[in-house]
């Protein structure tokens, strides 16, 4: 059986630890050395394993499938629209609604200017209504469009993939029509 110690905060990110150096508490759990099949257990040293938080308290997600429509057509790098985001839900919620909303940019396409952000379902609608105040990225003028809402990362992939080819299929059709008034 295992012996279970509490971490340090200093401690924390350390890829090994001495167990003789083990002094306070933390939410990291480290378990001790002593399985026969660890190479490292003559040492002293221990693995590090993160905390299960219960399904109650572990926050839900949600993902906010966009499209940002810039004024010259321009295409953005996944960098500068996650900047973006991140000034706008600043802007509009704080700094403890910034946090609270746990925002991150999951998935950014330059090409379709279609992006998954990923946030709480406590703070999903202002962080909608932070991206939809969204007017200019690196000095070009832009309209985010926020297109639909999920709880699961495959389904939101799933819709992104559907609007790519519905994209595709008009990019195409006004390709042929402007290849046909050409001609004529």
């Amino acid at each position: 059986m295992a012996h279970f110690y509490l971490l340090l905060n200093h401690y924390m990110f350390a890829p090994t630890i001495n167990l003789k150096q083990i002094r306070a508490c933390s939410p990291v759990v480290m378990t001790s050395a002593s399985h026969a099949e660890d190479p490292r257990s003559e040492s002293g040293q221990a693995h590090i394993t993160k905390m299960k938080l219960p399904p109650g308290i572990k926050e839900r997600k949600r993902y906010v499938i966009f499209k940002l429509v810039s004024e010259k057509d321009r295409q953005f790098s996944k960098e500068e629209i996650l900047r973006g985001c991140l000034y706008a839900i600043h802007s509009f919620l704080g700094d403890k609604g910034m946090s609270d909303a746990n925002v991150y940019l999951i998935d950014w396409n330059e090409n379709f200017g279609l992006g998954i952000l990923k946030t709480t379902h406590k703070t999903k609608d202002d962080a909608v209504v932070a991206l939809s105040l969204l007017s200019a990225i690196s000095e070009t003028k832009i309209s985010v469009i926020p297109l639909n809402t999920t709880g699961s990362i495959k389904k939101a992939k799933e819709i992104i993939r559907s609007l790519k080819s519905v994209e595709k299929a008009i990019r195409n059709k006004t390709e042929d029509k402007n290849k046909t008034e050409d001609k004529i």
